[in-house]
Parts: C-alpha cells; structure tokens; sequence
C-alpha cells in the first residue's frame, strides 16, 4: 500500500509492450518469452496450512494450499 494506504502498481517494458511489474496486492510478476507451464494436479483437494503449521523458509517459493494430485492418480485433473 502507498502512504495513503491506497494499493499501487509498478509498470515496467517489456518486450516492448508495458505490462505490471509488481502490484501491492498481488506481488512481483516475471514476464518472459516461451516460457514453459508447471501444470498442478488437483483431484478436488487441498494440502490446508493452518498457525500449527512449520513452514521451511528456506524452501522457495513456499507453497500455500498446493494441490494433492499427482501425474499417477487417475482422478486427479490438470
């Protein structure tokens, strides 16, 4: 948030074309070209995080919520 505690955006160039670099809300966006998809599996749950739960700060990015299909479950979709 600004000083006001308004949400701001930072816009950046890229590939000649002017797109959000970081939003207050969101975060920082990475823009790139031909950039390869990490596709989820999910079959209808999440891995829930809760206070209790110890998060490894040294494992980026920390995942919240992650889906809990995987590639072998044949009820999990992409």
């Amino acid at each position: 948030m600004d000083k006001n505690g308004k949400p701001y955006t930072i816009d950046q160039k890229f590939d000649g074309i002017t797109n959000h670099a970081y939003m207050s809300k969101k975060g920082t966006f990475t823009w790139g070209v031909n950039v390869v998809p990490e596709y989820r599996r999910y079959k209808g749950e999440l891995l829930q995080k809760t206070l209790l739960t110890v998060i490894d700060s040294k494992k980026v990015p920390i995942e919240i919520n992650p889906p809990t299909g995987n590639y072998n479950d044949p009820d999990a979709r992409i």
